[in-house]
């Protein structure tokens, strides 16, 4: 039941927030509703006293309509007077330019009159330098001279060629004499060293016999019986040979083997000899038989020499009395046509050049005529349009006057029209301002009849607000009083529920009761944990504490102890408190360089007793002379200059090596370039060779040719595709009629439209193989138009157009109209009566 009561209470508190949400936005509503009313009711006001303040007459439309209209007249009256105020303006600058312009012709005719002058003079002395070089000779005979001149270098060439030619020969004909007597010495030399040879040859030949007889002898004495002297008797036969008397009777023979082997050995000896001998007389007889041959091919050579030097002598002759016939007073050489040729060039030089000076004067004084005509010409042309201008000047002021004296009428209408509070101003900023007070005012009625509408809307809006707000404001209070009873009677439910079960029902208070046991049985447990851990943790700290007490006890007797003996060592060492002594502490890098310079004392010490040891000893044995030091003085100043001097040597001889190896070095690159030369040279002789029978050059026209009708074919190609030319041989060439199956037909057969495509194809493919590395851009056409039709005259500018949009310039000459008018950019020449021409430049 208290909960019903409860639920109640909700929904009126729900009702009652609504309400008092209503309560509040009507409150608003009617707040600004009121303050809306109050600012209409001032901007009422406010227009009312905008309307007092500036009235406008009844016919305001139709004056302002009236006013606009003549501010319309006298507006164009201005722009016409305007207009017409720069035209005199421009007309009185174009005087003053006309007449400024008159004064710098005047004084320009003057400048042509001097220059005409000059031209005169110029002209005068191109001519009396023109008749001196032509009294020398005229163009003609001095390029026949220099014809004659060329024609004569061949022969002159051919007498240097034939003199050097002969010299040359002269040279190899001593030579080969020279070369002849030492061949003849040589074979007579051959000859007596083979009949030495032939000799030595003999003797060892005589041995060689002579070895073999004792070799024979020796072995008739091994295969007889031995046999004593004793044993052969007088008028007796030899049991072994059957001589009664033998040779060898009164001597004693050696052993039979040893005699043997000595004979062998010397017959072996003399075999090799012989042998010597013999090939020693071989090479001596070929040698003696090239030393022959070589004496008559040197005769035969020189036989030979002599020959060529008499034709020669004889070409040589020839050539001198064929150059005598031409220049009798000179010897035949290159020099002298050089010399003559360029004597004539220098003539003809300088003939044309008074020619061109003389072209150049004439040239100059017609121009300077011409100048002062046209001078002349241009100062009347310019007095003629002076004096226009100044009649065009008067007509100008008239009509400024005429145009005033309207304005003035017109003005004077229009400010008729127009209220007296905007007289004084500006016409168009007093018809402006009359407008704007017209719309202003018409502006304001509007707003104030609008307003007032408003203000009635507001007034009901008000007093309908007040009554729903009135209205809710009592059923606020009626839901006020019904939320207290359903709340009292509530409290008083809940109050009987509390006595009964102390505010909770009974498995609440259970649960809550069983929650608190688990709590407080789960704290014991944890603060049992926590005493046993605290009291483990109290007995180890006990020990620990007993056990740091002792050595605290300990450590401060060994400290007491170390502190009396730094104290007596500090004073001991001289240290009168604890920081002098750490005053005087060095860090490890000061103790090493210490340490250092310690051992290198050390040493420097022991190294100077043991000098100081020596001399003790040195002048113990040698007693001190006074004369030593001066011998030692003298020895060192000998040193020093040897020294000086050996530096000098020295350097000389580097720099002597630094210009061998330059030198070296130079040789080296000239060794190189002189072999790149010789390179260069065999590849040059290879293709002279080559050009001398015509091949490179047959070869390099046939290609060119070629590749001539090629790009001429892809020209015409673009122009017609009927035509292509074809190669014939090297020096004729045929059409290709493509709509005719390909048939060949001569050039000759071509009309003259088609000749003209034709021959405008070769041209651009010849200005295309001429480029080389240079772009060629432009391309002038005289004339060849008249011949076409209008078709193939389509035909031939569309080819021209398109190559003006790849990049080229293009010139026609024609005087074809249908040409000319679709050239976008024309040069007319037109001819004068006075005998001189006028250039226009159109497009």
């Amino acid at each position: 039941r208290a909960q019903t009561q409860f639920d109640e209470i909700d929904k009126r508190k729900n009702e009652l927030k609504t309400a008092e949400e209503t309560i509040d936005q009507l409150t608003t509503d009617l707040a600004s509703h009121r303050k809306e009313k109050a600012k209409l009711e001032q901007k009422i006001e406010a227009d009312q006293m905008f309307l007092n303040e500036h009235p406008l007459p009844a016919d305001s439309d139709q004056g302002f309509s009236q006013a606009k209209a003549h501010f319309a007249t006298l507006t164009e009256k201005e722009k016409i007077h305007c207009g017409k105020s720069k035209e005199l303006n421009e007309m009185q600058s174009r005087i003053a330019r006309q007449q400024c312009n008159l004064g710098t012709l005047e004084k320009k005719l003057g400048v042509f009159c001097d220059e005409k002058k000059v031209a005169d003079a110029a002209l005068a002395k191109a001519e009396l330098q023109l008749k001196g070089h032509q009294d020398q000779g005229d163009v003609k005979e001095w390029r026949d001279q220099k014809r004659r001149a060329s024609q004569m270098r061949p022969l002159a060439s051919e007498y240097e060629n034939a003199t050097c030619q002969r010299s040359e020969t002269q040279k190899q004909l001593d030579r080969r004499r020279e070369a002849l007597n030492e061949a003849k010495s040589q074979v007579m030399e051959f000859e007596h060293t083979l009949e030495i040879q032939t000799k030595d040859v003999a003797l060892a030949e005589a041995q060689v016999k002579q070895c073999q007889a004792e070799e024979k002898y020796a072995l008739i004495a091994n295969q007889a019986i031995p046999l004593r002297k004793e044993h052969l008797h007088p008028n007796q036969p030899c049991p072994v040979c059957g001589a009664i008397k033998h040779p060898w009777v009164d001597k004693e023979e050696p052993e039979g083997e040893a005699q043997i082997e000595r004979t062998q050995r010397a017959l072996a000896e003399a075999t090799t000899q012989l042998q010597k001998q013999r090939k020693r007389q071989n090479i001596m007889q070929e040698q003696y038989t090239l030393a022959e041959k070589n004496r008559v091919n040197l005769r035969q050579q020189i036989s030979e020499l002599c020959k060529q030097i008499d034709i020669l002598d004889e070409a040589i002759t020839l050539k001198t009395a064929q150059w005598r016939k031409a220049y009798p007073e000179s010897e035949p050489s290159l020099k002298h046509i050089d010399d003559k040729i360029d004597e004539v060039e220098f003539c003809i030089e300088q003939l044309q050049t008074a020619m061109k000076a003389h072209t150049q004067a004439s040239n100059d004084q017609k121009f300077a005529i011409q100048s002062l005509n046209n001078q002349a010409e241009k100062i009347q042309s310019v007095k003629t349009d002076l004096k226009g201008y100044r009649d065009q000047l008067q007509g100008l002021t008239d009509e400024l006057n005429h145009l005033n004296e309207e304005s003035l009428g017109i003005k004077a209408k229009f400010w008729e029209f127009l209220p007296a509070a905007f007289h004084g101003r500006i016409p168009q900023e007093a018809l402006n301002q009359f407008e704007e007070r017209i719309h202003a005012v018409k502006a304001c009625k509007e707003r104030l009849i609008d307003k007032r509408s408003q203000l009635d809307r507001l007034s009901v809006e008000i007093r309908s607000t007040a009554g729903r707000l009135e209205s809710e404001h009592h059923r606020k209070k009626e839901l006020d009083s019904e939320i207290a009873r359903y709340q009292a009677e509530g409290d008083r439910l809940l109050a009987a529920r509390a006595e009964k079960t102390d505010g909770l029902t009974a498995s609440e208070a259970i649960q809550k009761l069983d929650t608190e046991v688990a709590t407080k049985t789960e704290k014991r447990k944890r603060t049992e944990e926590a005493l046993r851990q605290k009291k483990e943790k109290t007995i180890k700290t006990q020990i620990h504490k007993d056990r740091e007490e002792s050595e605290l006890i300990k450590r401060s007797k060994e400290f007491k102890a170390a502190q009396d003996s730094y104290q007596s060592a500090l004073a001991d060492a001289g240290f009168n408190s604890p920081e002098a002594h750490e005053r005087a502490f060095r860090d490890d890098s000061w103790l090493e360089a210490s340490e250092a310079r310690l051992q290198q004392y050390q040493k420097d010490r022991h190294t100077t007793e043991s000098k100081i040891a020596e001399l003790e000893m040195f002048f113990a044995d040698a007693p001190f002379d006074p004369r030593v030091i001066e011998h030692l003085q003298n020895t060192e100043k000998n040193l020093t200059i040897q020294v000086r001097t050996n530096t000098e040597q020295i350097g000389e001889l580097r720099k002597t090596r630094y210009d061998m190896e330059t030198h070296r070095r130079k040789r080296e690159k000239q060794a190189l370039a002189l072999e790149k030369a010789r390179q260069e040279k065999e590849r040059w002789e290879i293709l002279q060779k080559e050009i001398g029978n015509n091949k490179l050059r047959n070869f390099a026209l046939q290609r060119t040719f070629d590749r001539l009708i090629h790009l001429t074919n892809q020209q015409l190609e673009r122009m017609t595709d009927r035509y292509a030319l074809k190669v014939e041989s090297m020096k004729d060439m045929v059409v290709l009629d493509k709509w005719n199956a390909n048939e060949e037909r001569p050039v000759e057969t071509l009309s003259g439209g088609e000749s003209f495509l034709t021959s405008l194809s070769l041209a651009f493919a010849l200005s295309e193989m001429s480029r080389g590395r240079t772009q060629l851009d432009s391309l002038f056409l005289d004339e060849g138009f008249g011949t076409l039709d209008s078709e193939t005259l389509d035909v031939a500018l569309a080819a021209l157009e398109g190559l003006q949009i790849r990049g080229r310039s293009i010139f026609l000459i024609s005087h074809i109209g249908e040409l000319t008018r679709r050239i976008p950019v024309r040069i007319a020449v037109q001819k004068m009566g006075n005998g001189s021409s006028q250039v226009r430049v159109n497009g």
